[in-house]
């Protein structure tokens, strides 16, 4: 085991107290996509490796604009889901609402902020993906691994490049938690140590390297070697800036429950009035805070009933 990197065993460890439950055989990334087109247009330069969240914004503020009828957007973030991701920062945490902190605040607030740069205001209907790839009207793009779909048809002609993900000033060079894919075996499985062999193969050294030389996907393994032939046959990544996805840093996913299925939408239903300017954030984060203790004592109620 130790071939792979701890980060991701120690994911895979967090969820279940009995130990290693599966074997991981690759791992998204986030990173800043940009327009070069956008940039050269107005004069700005590109995205750099190391910027803060503010340095971000700043730089976004300065291709956020209306030109020939033409609105262009500087950033977007994929939503503050995807920035609390960024600090492993879940709603609910040990049977208890967890969005009544500092934490939660900085993200709305740095939600917010983004979403308040003059020109950058979401588009209705129309998914981020698309107005980077498609319409190409967004400047910067911070999200997780899109090059299955910058290889596509609908990405010819795009002038794109990467950078590193923006991070949060007391957390430099920290991209975001843990986003895995894994494999098990089955306790009902009656072949338990052939399917055993598909694992202990696909995390070999070879076909790690042919995975990642062909997903775009990141290996699993601590093999640097592996780990730099990151898309090596993907045409549309010759070229690219592909340091910048081993300059963030990845913390360990939290351990996720859909025991209280109404709290995700409790939060974002007052997240919703702070980003509309109805209420202020301390308001939205009290008020979403009893609304999701509620309901897990309104769940757990009803489970002790069974």
């Amino acid at each position: 085991m130790n071939r792979f990197e701890n980060t991701y065993l120690d994911t895979i460890r967090g969820y279940n107290k009995g130990g290693l439950v599966a074997i991981p055989y690759d791992a998204n990334f986030n990173v800043i996509y940009y327009n070069k087109d956008i940039f050269d247009k107005f004069g700005v330069e590109y995205p750099k490796d190391g910027m803060t969240w503010e340095q971000t914004i700043e730089l976004a503020k300065r291709v956020s604009r209306e030109e020939q009828g033409v609105r262009y957007r500087g950033l977007d973030t994929d939503g503050y889901g995807k920035l609390a991701l960024q600090l492993a920062l879940p709603a609910v945490q040990d049977g208890k609402s967890n969005v009544n902190n500092e934490q939660w605040k900085n993200v709305l607030e740095l939600q917010k902020k983004i979403d308040s740069i003059p020109s950058n205001e979401a588009v209705p209907n129309v998914h981020q993906r698309n107005q980077f790839i498609k319409d190409r009207t967004l400047a910067m793009f911070a999200t997780g691994n899109n090059f299955n779909l910058l290889q596509s048809d609908a990405a010819k002609g795009l002038n794109w490049d990467i950078a590193e993900y923006p991070s949060y000033p007391d957390k430099p060079n920290v991209a975001g938690m843990v986003d895995e894919h894994v494999m098990f075996v089955t306790k009902q499985s009656k072949h338990k140590d052939e399917a055993f062999k598909v694992l202990e193969t696909l995390t070999s050294d070879e076909i790690q390297k042919k995975l990642t030389r062909a997903s775009g996907k990141l290996s699993v393994l601590r093999n640097q070697d592996i780990r730099n032939e990151l898309g090596a046959d993907m045409s549309s990544l010759k070229g690219k800036h592909m340091e910048a996805i081993f300059k963030g840093k990845y913390i360990p996913a939290y351990t996720a429950t859909n025991k209280y299925p109404d709290a995700g939408k409790i939060f974002s239903q007052e997240v919703t009035k702070f980003m509309k300017g109805e209420q202020d954030v301390n308001t939205a984060l009290r008020v979403a805070n009893e609304g999701i203790q509620n309901h897990i004592r309104q769940v757990e109620a009803g489970a002790g009933k069974k």
